[in-house]
């Protein structure tokens, strides 16, 4: 999703799914947008945070 509400939920319903496996690994991303890609986490310009401050917590 383009907007950071749809975003957030989206991660938050991925934790919730990866919680209920048993697994192991590592998932990364790109802190900024990148050309014309739009799933960063972070604007590049302003250093904003573009989902909830500790959504990408492992405790939560």
């Amino acid at each position: 999703p383009s907007e950071a509400a749809g975003r957030a939920e989206l991660i938050r319903e991925f934790k919730r799914e990866l919680r209920a496996r048993p697994f192991a690994g590592d998932v990364y991303t790109q802190a900024t947008n990148i050309e014309d890609e739009r799933n960063g986490l972070i604007n590049a310009e302003t250093g904003e945070l573009l989902v909830p401050a500790g959504i990408l917590s492992s405790r939560q």
